[in-house]
């Protein structure tokens, strides 16, 4: 019974130390590309529920017990230009990929779990920080939903005419609605 919890325990750091190099490697690539163009940053978080945290050249790195998400924080990143905004939003999934890359060239030549675990994961961040996010205002942008998702109280006077009945079907499934959410900023 305790070797299983001291098994359960090793593996459990295990793979926390594996998520939290992880994703320090994929924000050093957000970060480097900011220090070289003289943004200052300010904070390197990785994960949530601090445990520790300390200051290195000028940054405070904060390292937290649930390490599924990561970011850099600078004031400095607001009045900086598109190009240098897009070359360090690009610097994270580059550094991910580049080191799923190498991990799986070693994984080919020294085959262990950890080291499959790691290019996937690197592969998997880099993967999933390149899906664009929509715009902050694209839920205001009404006019490319249909009527009945605009005003709630006409779908529910529509939902009851034959006519509308196939139309007004979409929206009784919620993940139907996706189809009909803009992906950006149409104004």
């Amino acid at each position: 019974m305790l070797l299983t919890i001291g098994m359960f325990i090793a593996a459990f750091a295990v793979i926390w130390l594996m998520l939290v190099f992880l994703l320090l490697i994929h924000e050093s690539g957000h970060l480097i590309p900011m220090q070289k163009m003289g943004i200052k940053p300010d904070k390197l978080i990785i994960g949530g529920l601090r445990l520790f945290s300390f200051r290195k050249s000028g940054i405070i790195h904060e390292v937290g017990l649930i390490p599924l998400w990561a970011y850099v924080v600078s004031t400095d990143y607001e009045k900086a230009s598109s190009r240098q905004r897009a070359i360090i939003a690009a610097g994270g999934p580059l550094m991910s990929a580049l080191t799923g890359i190498l991990f799986f060239g070693v994984y080919y030549l020294y085959p262990n779990w950890q080291t499959l675990v790691a290019a996937q994961g690197s592969i998997l961040l880099a993967v999933t920080n390149i899906i664009p996010l929509p715009s902050p205002g694209w839920m205001d942008n009404r006019r490319a939903l249909p009527e009945a998702a605009r005003d709630p109280h006409r779908r529910q006077q529509q939902k009851s005419s034959p006519r509308n009945r196939d139309r007004n079907r979409v929206f009784d499934n919620p993940g139907a609605l996706i189809n009909y959410i803009p992906m950006c900023d149409l104004s």
